[in-house]
Protein backbone atom coordinates (compact mmCIF):
# COMPACT_ATOMS: atom_id res chain seq x y z
CA UNK A 1 0.00 0.00 0.00
CA UNK A 2 2.06 2.82 -1.17
CA UNK A 3 0.73 6.88 -0.55
CA UNK A 4 -1.64 6.90 -3.41
CA UNK A 5 -3.80 3.79 -2.28
CA UNK A 6 -3.93 5.92 0.91
CA UNK A 7 -4.96 9.03 -1.05
CA UNK A 8 -7.87 7.51 -2.67
CA UNK A 9 -9.03 5.57 0.41
CA UNK A 10 -11.70 6.73 2.05
CA UNK A 11 -12.76 3.92 4.19
CA UNK A 12 -10.61 4.12 6.93
CA UNK A 13 -10.74 2.56 10.70
CA UNK A 14 -8.89 2.73 14.05
CA UNK A 15 -6.57 0.03 15.22
CA UNK A 16 -5.64 0.71 18.79
CA UNK A 17 -6.03 4.52 17.90
CA UNK A 18 -4.18 4.73 14.49
CA UNK A 19 -6.33 5.24 11.35
CA UNK A 20 -5.69 2.14 8.44
CA UNK A 21 -7.59 1.22 5.49
CA UNK A 22 -10.88 -0.54 5.98
CA UNK A 23 -9.83 -3.60 4.25
CA UNK A 24 -6.69 -4.43 6.76
CA UNK A 25 -7.47 -6.37 9.99
CA UNK A 26 -6.37 -5.13 12.89
CA UNK A 27 -5.56 -8.67 14.39
CA UNK A 28 -3.54 -9.49 11.41
CA UNK A 29 -1.25 -5.95 11.42
CA UNK A 30 1.16 -4.65 13.61
CA UNK A 31 2.41 -1.03 13.77
CA UNK A 32 5.39 -0.15 14.19
CA UNK A 33 5.41 3.84 15.36
CA UNK A 34 7.98 6.64 14.02
CA UNK A 35 8.14 9.38 16.77
CA UNK A 36 8.99 12.91 15.54
CA UNK A 37 12.85 14.22 16.70
CA UNK A 38 12.66 17.22 18.72
CA UNK A 39 15.50 19.14 19.70
CA UNK A 40 15.81 22.01 22.61
CA UNK A 41 18.48 23.67 23.14
CA UNK A 42 19.21 25.16 27.10
CA UNK A 43 22.06 27.23 27.47
CA UNK A 44 23.93 28.98 30.17
CA UNK A 45 26.08 31.73 30.14
CA UNK A 46 27.99 31.41 26.63
CA UNK A 47 27.54 27.15 26.81
CA UNK A 48 24.45 26.15 25.03
CA UNK A 49 23.48 22.13 24.83
CA UNK A 50 21.29 20.64 22.48
CA UNK A 51 19.08 17.93 23.60
CA UNK A 52 17.39 15.78 21.34
CA UNK A 53 14.87 13.02 22.33
CA UNK A 54 11.94 11.37 21.02
CA UNK A 55 8.11 12.63 21.26
CA UNK A 56 4.86 12.92 19.76
CA UNK A 57 3.22 15.93 20.32
CA UNK A 58 -0.03 15.03 18.63
CA UNK A 59 -1.46 11.80 17.10
CA UNK A 60 0.04 8.89 14.90
CA UNK A 61 -1.05 8.48 11.62
CA UNK A 62 -0.20 5.29 9.48
CA UNK A 63 2.15 6.47 6.61
CA UNK A 64 2.10 3.03 4.54
CA UNK A 65 1.85 -0.22 5.04
CA UNK A 66 3.63 -3.40 3.88
CA UNK A 67 2.36 -7.17 3.52
CA UNK A 68 4.76 -9.73 5.04
CA UNK A 69 5.26 -13.32 3.10
CA UNK A 70 3.22 -15.02 5.77
CA UNK A 71 0.17 -12.70 4.49
CA UNK A 72 0.26 -10.71 7.68
CA UNK A 73 0.73 -6.91 7.73
CA UNK A 74 3.22 -3.81 8.69
CA UNK A 75 2.01 -0.85 9.16
CA UNK A 76 4.57 2.39 9.81
CA UNK A 77 2.73 5.23 11.76
CA UNK A 78 3.90 8.63 11.86
CA UNK A 79 3.97 11.10 14.43
CA UNK A 80 1.04 13.63 13.44
CA UNK A 81 0.72 17.21 14.24
CA UNK A 82 -2.82 16.71 15.94
CA UNK A 83 -4.20 19.89 13.71
CA UNK A 84 -3.08 17.98 10.76
CA UNK A 85 -5.52 15.00 9.08
CA UNK A 86 -4.40 11.43 8.45
CA UNK A 87 -5.56 10.58 5.37
CA UNK A 88 -8.47 12.91 4.83
CA UNK A 89 -9.39 12.50 8.46
CA UNK A 90 -9.60 14.47 11.79
CA UNK A 91 -9.12 12.68 15.33
CA UNK A 92 -12.32 11.68 17.02
CA UNK A 93 -13.92 15.05 18.20
CA UNK A 94 -12.56 17.52 15.53
CA UNK A 95 -13.33 18.23 12.35
CA UNK A 96 -11.42 19.35 8.88
CA UNK A 97 -11.71 23.08 8.03
CA UNK A 98 -9.67 25.04 5.64
CA UNK A 99 -7.15 21.76 5.84
CA UNK A 100 -6.58 21.87 9.28
CA UNK A 101 -8.38 19.84 12.15
CA UNK A 102 -10.38 21.92 14.84
CA UNK A 103 -11.98 20.61 17.46
CA UNK A 104 -16.14 20.49 16.59
CA UNK A 105 -16.81 22.51 19.69
CA UNK A 106 -14.68 25.64 18.74
CA UNK A 107 -16.65 25.35 15.54
CA UNK A 108 -20.26 26.84 14.14
CA UNK A 109 -22.13 26.97 11.11
CA UNK A 110 -22.55 30.25 9.54
CA UNK A 111 -25.48 29.19 7.09
CA UNK A 112 -23.70 26.59 5.34
CA UNK A 113 -20.40 26.94 5.98
CA UNK A 114 -18.40 26.01 9.08
CA UNK A 115 -16.78 28.74 10.94
CA UNK A 116 -14.24 29.04 14.04
CA UNK A 117 -16.13 30.59 16.90
CA UNK A 118 -13.82 33.68 16.98
CA UNK A 119 -14.94 34.36 13.17
CA UNK A 120 -17.89 36.49 12.27
CA UNK A 121 -20.80 35.50 10.28
CA UNK A 122 -22.16 37.71 8.02
CA UNK A 123 -20.39 40.90 10.61
CA UNK A 124 -21.43 39.62 13.32
CA UNK A 125 -20.68 37.34 16.30
CA UNK A 126 -22.34 34.57 18.21
CA UNK A 127 -24.49 35.67 21.22
CA UNK A 128 -21.91 35.76 24.37
CA UNK A 129 -18.65 37.24 21.80
CA UNK A 130 -17.54 40.98 20.95
CA UNK A 131 -15.69 41.65 18.01
CA UNK A 132 -12.27 42.87 18.97
CA UNK A 133 -9.48 43.88 15.78
CA UNK A 134 -11.70 41.69 14.07
CA UNK A 135 -12.17 38.35 16.38
CA UNK A 136 -15.06 37.52 18.04
CA UNK A 137 -13.94 37.47 21.38
CA UNK A 138 -15.83 36.20 24.70
CA UNK A 139 -17.76 38.28 27.04
CA UNK A 140 -19.22 35.83 28.72
CA UNK A 141 -17.93 32.01 29.92
CA UNK A 142 -18.45 29.48 31.72
CA UNK A 143 -17.48 28.80 34.68
CA UNK A 144 -18.51 25.19 36.17
CA UNK A 145 -21.65 25.29 34.62
CA UNK A 146 -22.20 28.86 35.62
CA UNK A 147 -22.51 31.51 32.88
CA UNK A 148 -20.90 34.54 34.00
CA UNK A 149 -19.30 37.78 32.68
CA UNK A 150 -15.64 37.40 31.91
CA UNK A 151 -15.00 40.19 33.65
CA UNK A 152 -15.91 38.08 36.89
CA UNK A 153 -12.82 35.28 37.45
CA UNK A 154 -13.59 32.29 38.42
CA UNK A 155 -12.16 30.53 41.49
CA UNK A 156 -9.52 32.86 40.46
CA UNK A 157 -8.61 32.11 37.11
CA UNK A 158 -9.47 34.42 34.15
CA UNK A 159 -10.01 33.36 30.56
CA UNK A 160 -6.84 31.66 29.17
CA UNK A 161 -7.80 32.66 25.58
CA UNK A 162 -4.75 33.42 23.02
CA UNK A 163 -7.09 35.14 20.05
CA UNK A 164 -5.63 38.65 20.25
CA UNK A 165 -1.65 37.65 19.86
CA UNK A 166 -0.38 39.34 22.50
CA UNK A 167 3.05 38.37 21.60
CA UNK A 168 5.43 37.71 24.64
CA UNK A 169 8.65 39.23 24.66
CA UNK A 170 10.59 36.86 27.32
CA UNK A 171 10.83 33.58 24.81
CA UNK A 172 12.89 33.35 21.82
CA UNK A 173 10.07 31.65 20.13
CA UNK A 174 6.63 32.80 19.20
CA UNK A 175 4.30 32.48 22.07
CA UNK A 176 1.14 34.36 22.88
CA UNK A 177 -0.06 35.84 26.25
CA UNK A 178 -3.94 35.12 27.51
CA UNK A 179 -6.21 37.76 26.25
CA UNK A 180 -7.06 38.54 30.15
CA UNK A 181 -5.33 39.58 32.93
CA UNK A 182 -6.13 39.69 36.82
CA UNK A 183 -6.82 43.53 37.08
CA UNK A 184 -7.38 44.19 41.13
CA UNK A 185 -10.38 41.76 41.56
CA UNK A 186 -11.39 41.22 38.02
CA UNK A 187 -10.85 40.24 34.55
CA UNK A 188 -9.64 42.40 31.70
CA UNK A 189 -8.27 42.28 27.94
CA UNK A 190 -4.57 43.10 27.93
CA UNK A 191 -5.70 46.06 25.94
CA UNK A 192 -7.90 47.63 28.53
CA UNK A 193 -5.61 47.67 31.77
CA UNK A 194 -2.37 49.62 32.38
CA UNK A 195 0.41 49.47 35.46
CA UNK A 196 0.46 51.81 37.96
CA UNK A 197 2.81 51.43 40.65
CA UNK A 198 3.26 47.64 40.28
CA UNK A 199 -0.63 47.59 40.11
CA UNK A 200 -3.03 46.63 37.78
CA UNK A 201 -5.87 48.77 36.87
CA UNK A 202 -8.01 49.72 33.74
CA UNK A 203 -7.73 52.51 31.68
CA UNK A 204 -10.28 54.49 33.24
CA UNK A 205 -8.89 54.79 36.22
CA UNK A 206 -6.36 57.50 36.81
CA UNK A 207 -2.63 56.63 38.07
CA UNK A 208 -1.35 59.42 40.63
CA UNK A 209 -4.12 61.82 39.27
CA UNK A 210 -2.85 61.21 35.78
CA UNK A 211 -4.95 59.78 32.72
CA UNK A 212 -3.60 57.23 30.09
CA UNK A 213 -3.35 59.00 26.65
CA UNK A 214 -5.40 57.05 24.67
CA UNK A 215 -7.28 58.15 21.73
CA UNK A 216 -10.66 57.22 23.02
CA UNK A 217 -10.19 56.46 26.67
CA UNK A 218 -12.11 58.55 29.06
CA UNK A 219 -10.63 58.67 32.67
CA UNK A 220 -12.91 58.70 35.51
CA UNK A 221 -11.95 60.63 38.19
Amino acid sequence: FGNAFFEECENTKECDDIVIPENLRCMNTSIIYQAAEACETYCEDNICVNDCYDYCDGYYCVDHCEETETGSWTCYAKCNPSYEPCWGHCQEGAVSLAGRCVLSADTYMCGVEMHLLEDLCDGRCLKGRTEIEGKCIFTIWDCEQKIQSTEEPCHGKCPETTLLKFIDYDFDTLKYLSDYVWCGDMCLLRSEAWECNGRCQPHSTPCQGRCLAVEGIKCTR
